[in-house]
């Protein structure tokens, strides 16, 4: 019995750190919208809403040093129409490459908004989870149950928002997508709210991927950058 459990751990330990620390994961979204009581106009737009969140595709590139998440911007126009991708994008509430620091703990993401080039440091992503016992498989992979909850600023103020990750401590890279970071493990797929993003393959390489932090553009904090959208909304109103 004892030899089994060494030979175990072993295996394990082979199979974890095995890996490259350098690789491409790509996710996909999707919708969990509730279309219950709802018109039949309302309907059409959600399921036209949830077809071009489906043709959305995001890529985490990671290195020993840090990660990268962005979107893979490759439809061809006739594939979706500029409205219907642009409420697509406001839905899956991806806005700007997403940088995080595996070492500071430190996600930094580089925005454009009205033409300047905004640096937003924070890292509230990686604190705050309560990890639990239940476990999915997903894919080939066994994923543990992480949970946290948000305060998300909306039109109608702000509101509390529930975070649901699974992770697999089988692929030693502690991030995962849209900056969400700090578990013991990959993010395999993440719910937030009732979008769902999910991991569609992972590729690892035994050469370097090449990430390289942003430099130009204003430093700032996500509660500063928050007032900066606020006022410019403000004045486009009045």
């Amino acid at each position: 019995m004892k030899i089994n459990i060494i030979i175990f751990l072993f295996f394990y330990s082979f199979v974890c750190f095995g890996q490259s620390e350098n690789g491409i994961a790509i996710y996909l979204k999707k919708s969990i919208t509730e279309e219950t009581n709802v018109s039949v106009e309302v309907k059409g737009h959600i399921k036209l809403m949830e077809e071009n969140l489906s043709k959305l595709e995001y890529q985490l590139s990671f290195n020993k040093h840090f990660t990268l998440f962005k979107e893979n911007v490759f439809l061809e126009s006739s594939e979706v129409d500029g409205m219907g991708l642009k409420m697509a994008r406001i839905v899956a509430g991806i806005q700007g490459d997403i940088y995080f620091n595996l070492n500071t703990k430190e996600t930094v993401i580089r925005k454009d908004f009205l033409g300047e080039i905004f640096l937003v440091k924070s890292q509230d992503t990686i604190n705050s989870w309560t990890l639990t016992k239940e476990s999915k498989n997903v894919g080939s992979y066994k994923c543990f149950k992480a949970t946290k909850k948000e305060i998300v600023e909306t039109r109608r103020g702000d509101v509390e928002v529930e975070v649901v990750a699974w992770y697999t401590p089988e692929i030693n890279i502690n991030s995962g997508p849209e900056g969400y970071a700090g578990l013991p493990g990959l993010i395999m797929e993440l719910t937030k709210g009732r979008i769902v993003t999910y991991l569609k393959s992972i590729s690892f390489s035994n050469d370097q991927i090449k990430i390289e932090l942003p430099k130009k553009g204003k430093n700032i904090s996500q509660l500063e950058f928050n007032k900066v959208v606020k006022k410019a909304t403000n004045m486009s109103r009045n």
